[in-house]
């Protein structure tokens, strides 16, 4: 017959606990870093919403800037390079605004030598609404 001491199984009991309760500290600290994540997130996103709403309040009759804002804010939150913001115009995709990164590039690369020559090629360059990309279906299914 095998007898056990109550120490002996204590112990094991103990060290159980231990094991338990390490697993339970790892879980929760990723739990916490994964809530800091989103809060994180959630913070950068209301942030963005409430500058464009600033610029929205600031110049309620010229949406120029408020179209400049959304490309910045959209490259900024998307690590891009480039962001494009398009305005429908009857069954054309019309330039509106684009991220000050790319209107360097965006110049340089049409021979631009100033914002106003710039503004210039938005009126004129138009995609025309097909099934032909993404955003032209989107359209096309409204």
């Amino acid at each position: 017959m095998v007898t056990t001491s109550k120490k002996g199984a204590e112990k094991t009991k103990a060290k159980a606990r231990n094991r338990s309760l390490k697993k339970s500290q790892v879980k929760q600290a990723r739990t916490t870093e994964a809530l800091r994540r989103e809060r994180d997130e959630a913070l950068e996103q209301l942030a963005a919403a409430s500058d464009i709403l600033r610029m929205l309040a600031r110049s309620p009759t010229n949406l120029q800037p408020v179209l400049d804002a959304i490309a910045e804010s959209a490259a900024k939150r998307c690590d891009a390079a480039d962001a494009v913001v398009w305005r429908v115009d009857g069954d054309v995709f019309r330039l509106a605004s684009h991220s000050r990164a790319a209107f360097s590039a965006t110049a340089s690369s049409t021979g631009c030598k100033s914002a106003g020559e710039l503004a210039i090629m938005r009126r004129m360059s138009a995609v025309a609404v097909s099934r032909a990309s993404d955003s032209s279906r989107a359209r096309c299914n409204d």
